[in-house]
């Protein structure tokens, strides 16, 4: 097979159009094969069977995580690697200090970006910091009087005897991170990437308040002698916004520089900016904060775009590519850099939040009126 017969055929795996006869032809074909214009300079880019070896060390470690149409995609490309790698390594030949491993971490990188996945950091009252992610299922500690425990990736609190005694954690996301957590009153919330969530580990108090920054969903626990309130902060910790609530379900999304928006699913909200204006919120309806100006309105929303995110998806519905990158930037921890001019570039369409970064970027280019330019974790959008 010649390396212009095997990329059609990887092409037509991607599309999804391979037969049966083609398919296996594809995972039967071991020739590794290299660019005619330019030959392995192995004093310069190593001992080929060595970088080759390092390459499918890299790719083995994935294989094992993804599911059996992602093992095919890997083991497909692990073929056409070292040809990527000749043209990585002469546009980089004026790096002398790139030893191969470097190389090889640079080339897998450039060739897939993963999607975010559920990890967070938990913040306790003594200012120490938990790694959810790298801890076992089971007892976390004690804080506050309240009992903190983790199953599959779920943070729950349970308060002791002592319900008297309460203090503060912060649950927060990384870039790339989300997280579920069900508070001691039985609330669940579900932060979205870049986020955190201040709250008590007890609820002592005659009313629950919480504090938010990013991206969450609640289901909030009925409770008619205790309202539930979420404080909406900007990036400098100062109040912006408020929702008040008995037991209802909603989505708020209160990111810097971006609109504050809280959609409602279930029950009823009251929702509170600094000028104390305030709308009461029914079920279907979306209020909106602007940023610019700090007025609070109230429309019909898409709640299927509101909770995308919680989901598994992006859903786009008529919007502004720089509102879609920023959703990209949080949940694959890329930079975005803009080229030329971003007017009316409003797109519509559903995309899974588990494909790979270039599938993603591929599938808006597929409109052809933007481009990507990936160059390691930065996006450049023409």
């Amino acid at each position: 097979m010649t390396q212009e017969e095997y990329i059609k055929l990887y092409e037509k795996y991607q599309e999804g159009k391979l037969t049966e006869d083609e398919e296996q032809s594809l995972l039967n074909y071991h020739d590794d094969f290299e660019l005619a214009e330019y030959q392995w300079d192995e004093e310069k880019m190593g001992v080929k069977a060595n970088v080759q070896a390092e390459i499918y060390n890299q790719i083995s470690k994935e294989i094992h995580k993804t599911s059996s149409k992602r093992n095919f995609t890997w083991l497909a490309a692990a073929s056409i690697l070292l040809a990527v790698f000749s043209l990585f390594y002469y546009f980089q030949s004026q790096d002398k200090n790139l030893n191969d491993n470097q190389i090889v971490k640079k080339t897998l990188i450039q060739e897939e970006l993963k999607p975010g996945k559920n990890g967070a950091i938990l913040k306790l009252s003594d200012g120490s910091e938990i790694v959810l992610n790298e801890t076992k299922d089971g007892f976390v500690k004690y804080d506050g009087n309240a009992k903190i425990n983790k199953q599959n990736d779920l943070l729950s609190y349970k308060s002791g005897d002592n319900t008297n005694e309460s203090v503060f954690n912060m649950i927060y996301t990384p870039k790339g991170g989300q997280y579920k957590v069900e508070l001691e009153d039985g609330t669940k919330v579900w932060l979205n990437a870049a986020s955190s969530l201040r709250f008590p580990t007890v609820f002592n108090d005659d009313k629950r308040v919480v504090e938010l920054q990013g991206e969450a969903y609640f289901e909030v626990a009925k409770n008619k002698n205790k309202p539930f309130k979420v404080l909406v902060n900007d990036a400098s910790h100062h109040k912006k916004m408020e929702v008040e609530v008995l037991g209802t379900h909603f989505n708020i999304q209160a990111y810097h520089n971006e609109d504050f928006k809280t959609t409602l699913v279930e029950g009823a909200v009251k929702v509170n900016n600094q000028s104390q204006n305030s709308f009461i919120l029914t079920p279907g309806e979306q209020s909106t904060l602007s940023s610019k100006s700090e007025k609070l309105v109230v429309k019909k929303a898409n709640v299927k775009e509101a909770l995308a995110w919680k989901n598994g998806l992006f859903i786009f519905d008529k919007e502004h590519i720089y509102t879609i990158m920023n959703k990209i930037s949080r949940w694959y921890d890329v930079e975005i850099v803009y080229e030329g001019n971003m007017e009316n570039k409003e797109f519509v369409g559903t995309i899974s939040r588990d494909e790979s970064l270039s599938e993603v970027l591929k599938t808006l280019e597929l409109t052809g009126t933007i481009k990507f330019k990936v160059e390691g974790r930065k996006v450049i959008v023409k």
